[in-house]
């Protein structure tokens, strides 16, 4: 070919339209010819493909097995060109029971299982039909759906199949295609045909009455579907989420799990288990087993004496795939768009299919019949005519002849002739003429059934209606899945192990959480244990890990936070910067947190000046990530300490250099969040340190800096009023150091003394009563640099 020839076939084409034009085209083949189910007979085109070979096979359910090599082998060379793994994998799905509702396929040997193991490969594997799959393809024959020649057009394949069954409901379908994704879940039989004798009956029926039918999906493995009230929508719209979990049975000391949810690996979610258990997500589990069998699954979790059942439970439904989310997009080829569409034209869908096959299927009979009949009464003219009719054919030349004589002398169309002159000798008995009397009779009784159904579309919907009833008593199953109205959010309390803890805030403004039993029992005077080496604690509370901590700044703000939310740690953590935890403005600090498990009562406040207030603890129940406003504090003043105040009838307030200001509650009247307050204690040359509540047969702790501390009575102490100079707690100097804190206290408390480095636990009753001004004995024993900075209550009621 010369040059300018080669020029006149090159054409001028944007590559952008190009690229559109050709990524158009492969989303749609992707679309239609692999990724998504048609609306009819819910089925990807190599499903279909897959279920018609095996027809063509004779692989009926009640026939001998065939090698699957052989179904695919088939497939492949006559309707799907696309490689054997493809094939053999569509072919396995339709046979595993664990995926398919109702299997389509028949299968005998290994075709994979739950815990993810590929099937066998196809030379070892056989398959045949099931009875469901036989009724996908049932009355294919009678000309009930359209052929199209195949890849090479060397045979026809149906473009869709008859489907006697609602198959893509009952079985669900998912698949991704280009942009688009579908994901139909599986539903009962029964339920689904109950909907559609509905539709049939009352084409108008809403929603909530299909519903009464449909109670939601249900899928191979159980499982239990929770806030069913979301279904309704998703029915409606075509899509949404819903979320699914598996049963969990209590025997004796175990939990088992006897479903799954949803396409749920099980080999997988036993390590899921495992690994939950091992990084102490789920507690008190000493044994794992799988038991499942071929009579169910069973999967045995066996929890250690003290276990709370309830509380394990929710562990594992929060921390592994015993409860996940399922995503449903109602999602199928409808003439060949892709389209969601809601449950009700799902439905719909299916009956209108359902409707134009039986018409197809019953015009073909109405013909045959009808052809039969003409023939059947033709024969019965010939043997009325009998010898007139040997003495024609006899005398013809050939059989044309033959059959235009016949045709001229009897009166009959040429079929009729036609089947006069092939009829055998044996025929012309006189039983057999009362056979063809009796066949014609049959035929004309059948013709106009046929023609009855055919003369309205009620005629045709009633049969319809009574195949799909049928159907349903002889296949028909109990529901595997129980629908749920309750919610799936486990909140975080449900699934923490419930315990004491110790919160601390050190001086580098870093927050952290220590389990309680990390400090062990000491004497008191010990050493104690070290809980940091670079960082000074400078405020401690023992709390139970599901009590509110309320955390004042020494700007006089309230913040929020649960004690389980508290970085957690041993002893020799960090925590974490409580910038990354609170909001707190520049400047700001935590200089005293509380715990309480409900807002009652009262709080008050303190200031190192010795201002303070009372306020309803309620008016801080509603949490601001910002924090609120609980105390308006003088620019030269700061808050030191918060307390909880309820039943007990006095205020108790330390100062640093070991006075004690005690005076009746009524003294106090409440205020509101915003308010300056008034004079708690007056001040000389002194700081206010601490303030709590207590009661007159009450005993009270104070520690100092210098690690001493003593328990006294408060009836040791007279009541004065507020505001005034209160009086001597314990002489504080050189030796004994300041005072860090004055705390009520049971006898049959513990103490938790922590220093700048380390902490120590004791009983209180190591340390003796004694009288108002006694300096106390040593509690922890400090190293030359060392100075106490807060100390802790462990109640004897926890």
């Amino acid at each position: 070919m010369d040059e300018n020839n080669r020029k006149e076939r090159i054409l001028p084409t944007s590559i952008e339209e190009e690229m559109k034009s050709s990524y158009i085209d492969y989303a749609m083949s992707v679309i239609m010819g692999r990724a998504l189910p048609d609306v009819r007979d819910g089925l990807k085109p190599v499903q279909r493909r897959i279920l018609y070979t095996m027809l063509e096979l004779g692989l009926l359910h009640n026939k001998p097995f065939k090698k699957s090599a052989t179904i695919v082998g088939n497939t492949m060379a006559k309707y799907h060109p696309h490689g054997d793994a493809a094939i053999y994998d569509a072919l396995a799905r339709m046979a595993q029971d664990f995926n398919m509702r109702y299997p389509l396929v028949d299968g005998q040997g290994n075709f994979g299982s739950i815990d993810g193991d590929s099937p066998a490969a196809m030379r070892y594997t056989e398959a045949r039909l099931s009875k469901y799959g036989e009724l996908m393809l049932e009355d294919i024959e009678k000309e009930t759906v359209d052929f199209i020649a195949n890849f090479d057009a060397t045979s026809k394949e149906p473009v869709v199949l008859p489907s006697r069954i609602p198959n893509l409901l009952i079985n669900g379908s998912t698949g991704i295609a280009v942009g688009m994704a579908t994901s139909i879940p599986p539903h009962n039989l029964r339920e689904v045909i109950g909907a559609l004798t509905l539709l049939i009956d009352k084409p108008d029926a809403g929603i909530e009455e299909i519903m009464e039918y449909i109670k939601g999906p249900d899928y191979p493995n159980g499982g239990i579907i929770l806030e069913a009230h979301n279904l309704k929508e998703i029915y409606s719209n075509g899509s949404g989420r819903i979320r699914a979990r598996a049963h969990i049975v209590e025997e004796d000391n175990k939990l088992v799990v006897v479903d799954l949810p949803p396409v749920t690996n099980k080999a997988q979610l036993v390590r899921e288990i495992a690994e939950a258990v091992n990084n102490g997500r789920v507690d008190n589990v000493k044994d794992l087993r799988d038991e499942s069998n071929r009579e169910g699954i069973r999967i045995v979790i066996e929890l250690t004496s003290n276990a709370d059942k309830e509380l394990v439970k929710n562990q594992l439904y929060r921390y592994t795939g015993l409860e996940t989310a399922v995503n449903i997009k109602l999602l199928a080829l409808d003439g060949k768009k892709p389209r969601v569409m809601s449950l009700k034209e799902l439905l719909q869908r299916f009956i209108d299919h359902r409707k134009l096959v039986v018409e197809r299927r019953t015009r073909f009979l109405l013909e045959k019949a009808s052809k039969r009949l003409h023939i059947v009464e033709g024969l019965l003219i010939a043997i009325e005519n009998i010898d007139n009719v040997i003495k024609l054919v006899k005398s013809s030349k050939n059989t044309k002849t033959a059959i235009l004589r016949l045709v001229e002398e009897l009166g009959i169309t040429e079929e009729q002739a036609k089947a006069v002159v092939d009829m055998k000798i044996s025929r012309l008995t006189a039983m057999e003429k009362e056979g063809l009397e009796k066949e014609a009779e049959k035929l004309r009784e059948e013709i106009e059934k046929l023609r009855h159904i055919l003369s309205s579309e009620a005629n045709i919907l009633r049969v319809v209606k009574k195949e799909l009833e049928e159907i349903a008593r002889e296949l028909g199953d109990g529901r595997r899945t129980e629908i749920s109205t309750e919610e799936s959010n486990i909140e975080f309390e449900e699934i923490i192990k419930e315990e004491e803890i110790v919160v601390i805030m050190t001086e580098n403004n870093y927050l952290k959480a220590i389990s309680l039993e990390e400090f062990k029992e000491q004497k008191r005077g010990g050493k104690g244990l070290i809980i940091s080496k670079e960082d000074t604690p400078i405020e401690t509370i023992i709390t139970n890990n599901k009590d509110w901590l309320l955390l004042f700044s020494n700007y006089g703000k309230a913040y929020w936070l649960k004690a389980y939310a508290v970085p957690r740690t041993n002893r020799y953590g960090k925590g974490r910067h409580i910038s990354n935890i609170l909001k707190l403005g520049e400047g700001e600090r935590i200089v005293s947190i509380i715990h309480t498990p409900m807002f009652e009562g009262f709080l008050v406040f303190l200031t190192k000046k010795g201002i303070g207030k009372m306020v309803e603890l309620k008016e801080f129940s509603n949490p601001r990530s910002s924090g609120k406003k609980a105390i308006n504090i003088d620019e030269k003043d700061e808050l030191v300490d918060v307390a909880i105040v309820k039943e007990k009838p006095l205020i108790l307030i330390a100062t640093k250099k070991g006075r004690v200001v005690l005076f009746r509650k009524e003294d106090l009247r409440p205020m509101g969040r915003n308010a300056r307050g008034v004079i708690l204690a007056r001040l000389r040359d002194d700081e206010a340190i601490s303030i709590d509540s207590v009661d007159r047969e009450e005993y009270v702790l104070t520690i100092t800096s210098k690690g001493y501390g003593k328990i006294s009575r408060v009836n040791d102490y007279r009541t004065t009023s507020r505001g005034s100079l209160g009086v001597l707690n314990i002489p504080t100097g050189k030796d004994v150091g300041e005072v860090i804190k004055v705390q009520p206290l049971s006898l049959e408390d513990e103490i938790v003394v922590v220093t700048d480095r380390k902490a120590i636990r004791f009983k209180a009753s190591d340390i003796r009563i004694t009288s108002r001004t006694a300096k106390g004995v040593r509690v922890v024993k400090l190293e030359e640099d060392e100075r106490v900075i807060d100390f802790g209550i462990i109640s004897s009621n926890y």
